[in-house]
């Protein structure tokens, strides 16, 4: 710097700066006026020439501060800026890069979230979180639309923890009900608010990661720590409409190239096509975490991605970044007991504390590699107890501090000197919808009538767990009280009769589905928790030689926690498949009464596998779902011991929707690529048909442009097939049918709205659909596909 540039900064600042009160001290004086204190963001070279001018200067200053007292003027409270640790060296970004703090905003609250939107950034703050002793922790949250110097506060509809936005959407939130008990989501809503809904396969607390695919607005993926599990992982992709579970390392984020990064407690980072998918890749990096925890939320701090950078935050304090196409260990960037991570689209801000000093401080950094660092107001001190929170604008960052005095602060800080940031990629154009075939009237479908007995609307519905009976027929179980359910039974699905009753149920549900191995019948169902059990929900199993009169199988440590969802017999025994407390599970019994859980966790990983339909064959049983997001097969002769088949079809992460066996072989329905969004919120792909003579081997069909959207689930019947299900966001259900399972028609002359949930059921020689919506239970008849 040479002596007239400093002469013009210091002509400069006088002119704008605000009258100096008479300091106590000289050394005072010199602390406030900022361009006599150059700040850890800054850096400069001091001749001796330099410090002369300075000081002749500061000289000067203080006798214009003097007089200036006399005469009454005032200076705005300025608070000095401390000396910090050295700047790390970034020649890409210039040395006044971070400007001065502003406090924008505040609100009562417990912590803070912030996300971007297409209408600007927002910020959630919770009246309280779930297991906090003060105030009510779960009535409803504020919501701030953020400006440039000021934040527009509304109430949310509802108990909202944490928030994920994208530039092309709106925000997604994640909650709780209003008495804690139930995790909800915020969906944007058509006005500009939230349309509040449960969320069952999500965990009612704070998640650590909770975010949005950059530049896709259907892909959400959040996370919460175990102790037991490490984490639970949630994903979803339909924009948060509905959600699915596994076990996971801690999420960092996702990558320019769409890839999905975590790390374990090990420090180990790896990379998968998604949350949740398969084919998960090691890369070699590994983080230092210190004396772990055993609890990967307790040894990370906080983690992001951003562009080839991987940035970690273990709790001992740091930062260190690694880079995303090597296998060379991370550097440590920081020595900052980092609070959290924001990764933009021009630089990569953090958050933390100088041990050494004391003092908060921001840091941003253009490469993810060096930082400039800049020093945050007091508000910031030692964190308050709260979580502080950043978010990485184009031209500024975005903070909440620690909550003084229960008040959460907004602060911003603007961000300028950055470089041009890096080309936009050009983005692939929307596909084109496909057109759906006209709707033929390929089946007929009959009403029918609900059988005179109490309680009887909850026959037929999608909790009645109507079951076709080997041979041809139907059977369903109907609670007429608290210890007794009436069993109705058809032999062509329209005239039903009781058959039978099964006694004795108490808190047990028996519901189907209903097996024979040619000996016995068994149905499955549930109960609560009792004396052997302890408080929790159970499988249980009941079994028959005639359908009429029902044994209970004994409570047994194999039914704890488990949910059924398929049942199927063959000469060797039963295979009943589901989950439990562990994850994924398929039970084997002899006899029906007495179960084992089947371990094999090659084959049948219980943390990654979802079994969705299982069959009896000629071989023994087929069972069909993925692992990992990989669509997947599995074949036994004898339900113990388990082959996997998979990838069924390459480069395939959907679920298969259910297995029905015709002319062709075996047939599955299964959506893929392109997802395409034909309206906001409403995200829709191809369903494609899959074949298999086997079970083992299968080949996909041409995409259906009926099914287009579609979330359906399919049956043989005679002539060929039937699917039913739902599309998009359209909360009607549609029919549609097949002569091959592979080109598939809308069915016309059946009014399904107001149905929302269905359920297909067919014996070979009959089909029934069972429904439930808005104007009650429907049941139709179909003797299958005429034309």
């Amino acid at each position: 710097m040479n002596d007239e540039r400093s002469e013009q900064r210091l002509r400069e600042w006088f002119v704008s700066a605000p009258t100096i009160a008479e300091p106590p001290s000289v050394h005072e004086f010199l602390a406030a006026v900022p361009i006599l204190h150059p700040s850890p963001a800054r850096t400069s070279a001091w001749t001796g020439r330099t410090r002369v001018v300075f000081l002749a200067a500061a000289i000067a200053l203080v006798a214009i501060a003097v007089i200036f007292a006399v005469v009454g003027s005032h200076l705005l409270d300025r608070t000095p800026a401390p000396t910090g640790m050295p700047t790390s060296p970034n020649p890409s970004l210039s040395s006044s890069l971070i400007g001065s703090a502003t406090r924008i905003g505040q609100w009562a609250g417990k912590s803070a979230s912030f996300a971007t939107t297409t209408d600007g950034p927002v910020v959630v703050v919770p009246a309280g979180v779930p297991g906090s002793a003060a105030g009510a922790p779960c009535s409803a949250s504020t919501i701030g639309s953020i400006g440039a110097t000021s934040i527009d506060w509304n109430l949310a509809p509802g108990a909202i923890l944490e928030l994920a936005g994208d530039r092309s959407a709106s925000p997604v939130g994640l909650g709780v009900s209003s008495d804690c008990s139930q995790a909800t989501v915020a969906l944007p809503a058509g006005s500009g608010g939230f349309d509040i809904r449960p969320a069952p396969n999500l965990f009612p607390r704070e998640a650590p990661f909770f975010a949005r695919k950059p530049g896709d607005p259907s892909t959400l993926a959040a996370w919460v720590a175990d102790p037991l599990k490490g984490g639970f992982l949630s994903w979803s992709t339909d924009g948060g409409a509905t959600w699915q579970s596994l076990t996971s390392g801690r999420p960092i984020g996702w990558d320019p190239a769409g890839n999905f990064w975590t790390i374990g407690r090990d420090g180990a980072v790896a990379r998968s096509r998604g949350p949740g998918f398969s084919s998960t890749i090691q890369s070699g990096v590994a983080f230092d975490l210190g004396a772990s925890t055993g609890s990967i939320a307790a040894d990370i701090a906080a983690a992001a991605v951003f562009r080839d950078r991987i940035l970690v935050a273990p709790t001992g304090g740091g930062l260190q970044s690694g880079a995303t196409a090597e296998s060379t260990a991370p550097e440590r960037s920081l020595d900052l007991q980092v609070w959290d991570i924001s990764a933009g689209n021009l630089y990569v801000a953090a958050v933390g504390l100088d041990g050494t000093t004391g003092r908060a401080e921001l840091a941003i950094s253009a490469d993810g590699r060096t930082f400039t660092l800049s020093p945050l107001p007091s508000a910031f001190a030692t964190g308050r107890g709260a979580p502080v929170r950043l978010l990485a604008l184009d031209d500024r960052v975005l903070l909440s501090d620690g909550g003084e005095n229960g008040l959460i602060g907004i602060w911003s800080i603007p961000v300028a000197g950055l470089p041009a940031p890096p080309p936009v990629a050009t983005p692939a154009p929307t596909p084109a919808l496909p057109s759906s075939p006209p709707a033929e009237k390929t089946s007929t479908w009959t009403p029918v009538a609900f059988p005179s007995l109490p309680h009887s609307p909850d026959f037929g519905g999608p909790a009645g767990g109507i079951s076709a009976l080997p041979g041809g027929g139907f059977i369903d179980f109907v609670r007429t009280a608290v210890n007794q359910a009436a069993v109705v039974t058809s032999a062509d699905g329209t005239t039903w009769t009781q058959t039978g009753r099964v006694s004795g149920l108490g808190l047990a549900n028996i519901a189907g589905p209903v097996a024979f191995d040619g000996k016995r019948y068994v149905a499955l169902g549930g109960e609560g928790g009792g004396q052997f059990y302890g408080a929790q929900s159970n499988g249980a199993a009941w079994v028959s030689t005639d359908l009429a009169h029902w044994t209970k199988a004994p409570a047994q440590d194999a039914f704890g926690g488990a949910e059924f969802r398929g049942l199927a017999a063959g000469p060797r025994g039963f295979v009943a498949i589901g989950y439990d407390a562990s994850g994924a599970s398929v039970w084997r019994s002899p006899d029906g009464l007495h179960w084992t859980v089947v371990t094999n966790d090659r084959a049948l990983p219980r943390d990654s596998a979802e079994p969705s339909d299982i069959v009896s064959t000629a071989n023994g049983f087929l069972m069909i779902g993925r692992i990992n997001q990989e669509a997947a097969a599995w074949t036994s002769t004898d339900g113990l011991v388990w082959t996997v088949h998979t990838p069924l079809v390459v480069g395939s992460d959907a679920l298969p929707g259910g297995l029905a066996k015709g002319l062709v072989g075996w047939v599955t329905l299964s959506s893929g690529s392109p997802t395409v969004e034909v309206s906001p919120g409403d995200f829709r792909s191809s369903v494609a048909p899959w074949v298999s003579s086997d079970g083992m081997s299968w080949r996909q069909e041409p995409a259906s442009p009926a099914l287009f959207g579609a979330n359906a689930a399919i049956v043989a019947v005679p002539g060929g097939f039937v699917a039913a299900g739902t599309v998009g966001l359209d909360p009607g259900a549609r029919l549609w049918t097949s002569t091959n399972g592979v080109e598939w028609v809308p069915v016309a002359g059946v009014d399904l709205r107001g149905v929302g949930s269905v359920e297909l059921v067919s014996d070979g020689r009959h089909v029934l659909l069972a429904g439930g919506g808005d104007n009650g239970s429907v049941l139709l008849a179909s003797n299958g596909v005429d034309r």
